[in-house]
C-alpha cells in the first residue's frame, strides 16, 4: 500500500503478525513455516528496498496471539510504498498483520543549494505509453519543493511547467521530449536543477493475434501482445519477427505478466518459430534479451483457452549496424541432398549467384556448433551454374553454412541450418526433435521404403508402423504419416493424456508402439512408455490405391499444447504381400470304398488354380 510521503527523515514501521493453521486460524504453525520481508519502493511495482526479514519465528500458543515487530528505516524523499513478500516453506497456514504504524521523524529544515544531479528515466518511450520521471540524488528535509518542466523543441527550451510538487512525476509522450525539475530549498530560498533528459518517442506495435508481422532493422518501438495496454484473449498464436540486418544487435527489455502455466512468450533464432527457441517466459518477470550482430529473432505469444492476464510491455532497441557498406554475395537456392541409409550421409546444393562487391568467398561450414572452417576448394571467384555442392555430412548432423565475403567480413551471407531429415527405418536413437507447441508446423522425418510390390492393396500392402516418440505429455502429440503418392493418414492425435512416451526408447526396437488395424483402441492408451498394438485414427487400408510404396514416406509429428518437448525415436514401416484366394477349387480324386482301421490312401488335386 501507499504509506504516504516521505521527507527522507528516519522511519520507524510498527506492526502485529501471527502465523496460523488454516483450519481455524487459532493454533500456532510450528517451525519451519518459512519467512516474510517488509520491504519499500517508491511505486506499487517498485523497484523493492528490504526493511528487515523474519524467518521462522516460533509462534506464540494457542489461541496464537499476535507478535509484535517494529524496525527503523531511511526511506528517499518521495511516495513511499510498503509490502510484506512471503517465501512459504511448509505447512498450510495463514499469514496475518495487524495494527500497522509508520512514522517518521522530520528531517531538520532543507538548507544550501539542492544538487539534484541527472533526471533519471528511459531514453526511450513509447508513444503514448506513460513512463516515470526522477532525480538521481535525494535532497533530505523539510520545506523542499519540486519543479518539473518539459519542452518538445529542445534541450535549450522553451520550458513548460507540468507535473506535481514530488522527486517522481510520472507522464506520456506522442513528440520527441525534454525534461528537468528545480528543486528548492525554502530556507534562502535556494534552487538547484537537474540535468536535461531527452526522451525520444518510438511507436508502439503488437505481435498479432494470430499470423505474423515484421520490422525492419533499426526500428526502436514498444512491441506488446495484440491487446496493448489490456488484457490479451485466450487462444492467441503470433509472431513478430525483428530483423537485425548485417551486423544490427537486438535488445529487448521490459516485464510480461501472464498465466504462468499456459501463457508464453518465447524469443526464436531467426525467421519464423522453426529456429532454436532463445528463451521461454511465462508467469511475472522481467526481460533483458541481447542478441548476437546479425542474429534476426522472432517474438511469439501463444495463450490457451483459460485465464488471461495484461501480457507483455516490451521496449526493442537496435545497436550496430543495421546496412553495411560493402555488398552482400548472393544465393537464391540451397538445398539438401538426401541420399540413403546405407551410405547415411547427406550434402548441400549451394547455388552462388552473385558475388556483390567481393573479389572473391569461401563458404564456412559449421558443423554441430563446433566452429566454423573453411569448405576445401576455395577461394571461389566464378558463379556456380547449376550449384556447388558441400559435404558429405553424417545423416543426424546440423550444418551451418555461410559465405564469407573475402574482403569484408561484415558482409557474410549466413545461409541458415541445414540437417538431412531422413529418418532410416528400423534404427534406434534417431533423436529428431519436436519442438514446443510447434502444430500445424510438423517435424518431418522421411522414410526411404523399398517394398515388396508395387500397387498398394494389390500386391503390397503396409500392415503396421511401429513407433518409439520420447515426450513429456503424449496428449500434446499430433502423429499422421503421408505415402509418396501424398495420401495422408491420422495415426495418433492427442491420446494418452499426461503420460510419458510411446514405446519405450530404453529398450529399442523391442517395445514399440504400433498401429495396426485391428489393434486395441486408442482411447485405452495409459501411462508411461505405452507398449502394444493399437488401431490407428484411421485404418491403414486408406493408403491402398493402387499406387506404388517405393520412394519417400513422410512421418509428420507436431506439439499442440505449450510446455512439453519430445523427440522421435524409432520408426519402422512393415509392409507384407497378400495372399489371395484360389480362383479354381479343382478337384480331389482316390479310390472309392470302405477303410479299415490301418488302411492308406493317396489323395491327389487336380484342375486348381492356386492364385
Amino acid at each position: 500500500p501507499l504509506a504516504g510521503t516521505s521527507l527522507g527523515g528516519s522511519t520507524t514501521i510498527s506492526y502485529d503478525y501471527k502465523v496460523a493453521n488454516w483450519s481455524a486460524n487459532t493454533s500456532p504453525t510450528p517451525t519451519p513455516w518459512g519467512s516474510f520481508t517488509v520491504e519499500y519502493g517508491p511505486t506499487a511495482s517498485g523497484p523493492w528496498t528490504p526493511i528487515a526479514t523474519v524467518a521462522n519465528e516460533v509462534q506464540n500458543p494457542a489461541p496464537v496471539p499476535c507478535i509484535s515487530k517494529n524496525h527503523v528505516f531511511t526511506p528517499p524523499p518521495g511516495a513511499l510504498y510498503l509490502r510484506w513478500n512471503a517465501a512459504w516453506t511448509a505447512g498450510d497456514y495463514y499469514l496475518n498483520f495487524d495494527n500497522i504504524v509508520v512514522f517518521e521523524t522530520p528531517p531538520p529544515p532543507c538548507t544550501g543549494t539542492p544538487t539534484p544531479g541527472n533526471t533519471t528515466g528511459p531514453d526511450l518511450a513509447g508513444n503514448g505509453v506513460p513512463f516515470s520521471l526522477g532525480l538521481q540524488n535525494a535532497t533530505s528535509g523539510t520545506g523542499v519543493t519540486y519543479q518539473w518542466f518539459v519542452s518538445t523543441v529542445g534541450a535549450g527550451g522553451p520550458w513548460t511547467p507540468f507535473g506535481t510538487n514530488t522527486p517522481t512525476v510520472s507522464t506520456s509522450q506522442t513528440v520527441d521530449s525534454w525534461y528537468y525539475c528545480e528543486v528548492t530549498c525554502t530556507t534562502g530560498p535556494n534552487t538547484g536543477s537537474s540535468n536535461v533528459l531527452a526522451v525520444e518517442v518510438v511507436p508502439v506495435n503488437v505481435v498479432p493475434f494470430s499470423g505474423s508481422n515484421s520490422f525492419a532493422c533499426g526500428t526502436n518501438m514498444v512491441l506488446q501482445d495484440h491487446n496493448g495496454n489490456g488484457n490479451y484473449s485466450a487462444g492467441a498464436d503470433g509472431f513478430t519477427v525483428l530483423d537485425a540486418g548485417v551486423a544490427g544487435v537486438v535488445n529487448i527489455t521490459g516485464t510480461y505478466d501472464t498465466e504462468s502455466c499456459c501463457d508464453r512468450v518465447r524469443i526464436y533464432d531467426g525467421v519464423g518459430t522453426g529456429g532454436t527457441e532463445l528463451e521461454n517466459y511465462a508467469g511475472t518477470g522481467s526481460v533483458n534479451f541481447t542478441g548476437a550482430p546479425g542474429q534476426t529473432v522472432t517474438v511469439r505469444f501463444t495463450s490457451d483457452g483459460s485465464v488471461n492476464g495484461p501480457g507483455f510491455d516490451f521496449l526493442v532497441t537496435y545497436t550496430g549496424t543495421c546496412a553495411p557498406s560493402c555488398s552482400q554475395p548472393v544465393s537464391n537456392t540451397q538445398n539438401v541432398v538426401e541420399t540413403d541409409c546405407i551410405t547415411g550421409q547427406f550434402s548441400v546444393d549451394v547455388s552462388l549467384d552473385a558475388l556483390g562487391d567481393a573479389t572473391d568467398v569461401d563458404f564456412l561450414v559449421d558443423v554441430n556448433g563446433g566452429g566454423p572452417t573453411v569448405f576445401p576448394g576455395g577461394p571461389y571467384s566464378a558463379l556456380s551454374p547449376p550449384n556447388y555442392n558441400l559435404g558429405p555430412f553424417n545423416n543426424g548432423d546440423v550444418v551451418d553454412i555461410t559465405i564469407r565475403h573475402n574482403q569484408d567480413n561484415t558482409c557474410n551471407l549466413a545461409l541458415g541450418s541445414f540437417e538431412s531429415s531422413l529418418a532410416c527405418p528400423g534404427v534406434c536413437g534417431l533423436g529428431i526433435g519436436i519442438p514446443d507447441a510447434s502444430c500445424p508446423a510438423t517435424t518431418d522425418a522421411l522414410l526411404s521404403v523399398v517394398a515388396p510390390g508395387t500397387q498398394l492393396g494389390t500386391d503390397v500392402v503396409l500392415e503396421s508402423v511401429d513407433l518409439i516418440i520420447d515426450h513429456t505429455f503424449n496428449a500434446d502429440l499430433e502423429v499422421r504419416l503421408t505415402s509418396p503418392n501424398n495420401v495422408t493418414v491420422d495415426l495418433v492425435l492427442d491420446r494418452g493424456g499426461s503420460g510419458e512416451g510411446l514405446g519405450n526408447s530404453a529398450n529399442c526396437p523391442t517395445d514399440v508402439f504400433t498401429l495396426v488395424d485391428g489393434g486395441a483402441a486408442l482411447s485405452t492408451v495409459t501411462g508411461d512408455n505405452v507398449v502394444g498394438s493399437f488401431e490407428p485414427e484411421v485404418l491403414l487400408t486408406t493408403f491402398n490405391d493402387g499406387s506404388d510404396p517405393n520412394g519417400l514416406w513422410t512421418l509428420r509429428v507436431c506439439d499442440d499444447a505449450g510446455g512439453d518437448v519430445g523427440t522421435i525415436q524409432y520408426v519402422q514401416l512393415n509392409f507384407i504381400t497378400p495372399c489371395t484366394a484360389p480362383i479354381v477349387a479343382g478337384t480331389v480324386s482316390g479310390t472309392a470304398g470302405p477303410f479299415c482301421d490301418g488302411d492308406s490312401e493317396t489323395l491327389s488335386l487336380s484342375g486348381q488354380s492356386t492364385g
